[in-house]
């Protein structure tokens, strides 16, 4: 019970070191720095474990250094496990003693097995699992009991009897408890992260959206301008214009029209080419022939046209008209202009 009780308070005093290791996180621009930091941090605390072992014979120790690099594996991979490993290889070749194999062992395959998981597992998907943490606890000190076979042969008896147990049932577990505290400040620090990402998305996107908005309140702007140049020019031209879509609606018209074929306003912006056209042609010489230029410029909507129309009380009005195209030759309507 005493070397369970010993076991447990080194592995509590390393638990406790390990959550500085949440404050190192991991700005992924200096990934380098950040697993440099990490192997450094669990190698001391390595280090600090190995100064208060629970001691079973001279240069036999046991503490929680095993737990440290499995950890630093796990997290931060094969490098930062390097880094950790060989600062608690120095002080461990340097304590000598029986173990020293052992403890030597102890820290490569903890490294390694750390490392390993890292790959199998946080390394793919960012995530650490209970299950994989308690996996990889279990291995790391199972291989630690193993390796206790590498004592005398007497001393390796007793040692898997006195300890075999409590390794397997404590250092697991705190590998999982710390494990655990890592991946929390882990999900904290990508909350976070993605946080700062959508409101640097969403202010990046307000200030796209008040820059598009400028863009269409000047284009605005331009478009009533060009729009109130344009009804100026017809407005203040001594011909009548007329307007109308591909269908026959009426979509613009000036006053001279209204003024040159007796036609009322209300009529005219009523859109009705056929109303406009019962009106306009009750004032004409020949009725007949104007309908029909009128169909066979709507049948051959490409084609121009220019042709004298003479009212019944011999005034003639000289008449000209066009299709309306786009850039791409789109066909929008006829503007007709007539005068006397």
């Amino acid at each position: 019970m005493e070397k369970m009780l010993d076991i447990v308070f080194n592995l509590g005093m390393l638990a406790s070191l390990s959550i500085l290791s949440g404050f190192l996180g991991g700005d992924e621009e200096r990934r380098t720095r950040k697993f440099l930091l990490q192997g450094v941090l669990y190698g001391t605390a390595s280090i600090l474990g190995m100064l208060h072992p629970l001691v079973l014979a001279p240069g036999l120790i046991f503490d929680g250094r095993s737990v440290m690099l499995s950890i630093c594996g796990f997290f931060f991979g094969p490098a930062a496990a390097a880094i950790a490993a060989t600062m608690a290889l120095v002080p461990r070749i340097q304590q000598g003693g029986s173990g020293t194999v052992m403890g030597v062992s102890v820290i490569v395959s903890s490294a390694l097995i750390g490392s390993l998981f890292h790959r199998a597992y946080y390394g793919k998907t960012r995530r650490a699992s209970a299950r994989s943490l308690y996996v990889m606890g279990l291995a790391a000190h199972a291989a630690m009991v193993l390796l206790m076979f590498t004592l005398p042969q007497e001393q390796a008896l007793e040692t898997i009897r006195l300890l075999a147990l409590p390794v397997m049932i404590a250092y697991p577990l705190t590998t999982l408890f710390i494990g655990r505290i890592l991946s929390e400040f882990d999900a904290h620090r990508r909350m976070a992260a993605s946080l700062k990402l959508s409101e640097s998305n969403l202010r990046r996107s307000n200030e796209e959206l008040a820059a598009n908005l400028n863009k269409l309140m000047k284009r605005e702007k331009e478009l009533r301008f060009a729009n109130a140049v344009l009804q100026t020019q017809q407005e203040t031209s001594l011909d009548g214009i007329l307007v109308v879509d591909g269908e026959g609606g009426i979509i613009s018209f000036n006053r001279r029209f209204t003024e040159l074929w007796n036609i009322p306003a209300d009529v005219a912006a009523s859109g009705e080419e056929e109303k406009t056209l019962s009106i306009a042609t009750v004032r004409l010489l020949r009725p007949e022939e104007f309908l029909d230029k009128i169909g066979y410029l709507y049948r051959h909507p490409d084609e121009k046209s220019r042709d004298e129309i003479e009212l019944k009380n011999g005034t003639v009005f000289d008449r000209y008209s066009a299709p309306m195209l786009g850039s791409a030759g789109e066909y929008y309507g006829q503007i007709g202009r007539a005068h006397v």
